[in-house]
């Protein structure tokens, strides 16, 4: 069996689908119809681990090529999107959420070489202003924005 891309990921959807049932049997099932608080991550979770069998077994049944062996662990993109989350996560009460989504946004781009600045200036704008029209005037959502 080679280990390809398909059934590294599939393999990780089954962790996630699993550890999500595992966190979300704390919570009341409740049924159908009178869904609890556990009911819907329960069923994602389960979704989540069907589709990464899934994929686990196209990706051990199927004759990989070359480029699709995993020769290693891209630790750069995985750190740089982790940082991006914990930034925001700590910029969003305090500073408000301008300033978290710019630096997601920034963390976030470096977990790729390609781009120019214009490209990330661009994408910072438009995204704050997508977040701003969605969470702060479509959703009514009661936001800091800024730091004032």
């Amino acid at each position: 069996m080679l280990l390809n891309r398909n059934f590294l990921g599939g393999l990780l959807f089954i962790a996630l689908g699993l550890a999500t049932i595992a966190v979300a049997r704390g919570y009341p099932m409740g049924s159908a119809m009178r869904m609890g608080p556990g009911y819907f991550p329960q069923m994602i979770g389960a979704g989540i681990a069907i589709l990464g069998l899934a994929l686990a077994v196209q990706g051990a049944l199927a004759h990989a090529a070359a480029e699709e062996r995993v020769a290693g662990i891209a630790f750069r993109p995985i750190t740089a999107v982790m940082a991006a989350i914990a930034a925001f996560a700590w910029l969003i009460e305090g500073w408000g959420l301008l300033a978290a989504v710019t630096a997601l946004i920034v963390l976030a781009r470096l977990s790729r070489s390609e781009g120019s600045t214009l490209e990330l200036l661009l994408s910072v704008l438009a995204l704050n202003a997508i977040a701003m029209l969605v969470f702060v005037t479509g959703l009514n959502m009661t936001l800091r924005v800024g730091p004032w």
